[in-house]
């Protein structure tokens, strides 16, 4: 895994009741050619789950290609999230 970065409103620091978890994971490569088919193994990982979760999981290909995009969840979670390997300064 290269990245993990959590956004969305728990970030913000408007969460609600409903507020899910949303993380965005990059990978260095996959043997699944479609994210939608990478969210069970990494969600399987991670169980259990304290809250509900919006995962996204991208290869760096994918992550990088989005960027250059402008793709509105790449922007937010650069932009305002937090990235959970990088060290605390």
């Amino acid at each position: 895994m290269r990245r993990a970065i959590l956004f969305g409103s728990l970030i913000s620091g408007i969460p609600t009741p409903r507020s899910d978890a949303d993380l965005l994971i990059i990978l260095d490569a996959s043997e699944h050619a479609q994210m939608r088919d990478r969210v069970p193994a990494v969600l399987a990982a991670m169980t259990p789950l304290p809250c509900p979760i919006d995962l996204f999981v991208l290869t760096v290909d994918e992550f990088e290609r989005a960027h250059r995009e402008g793709d509105t969840f790449v922007r937010e979670a650069l932009a305002r999230g937090l990235d959970l390997l990088s060290p605390v300064a």
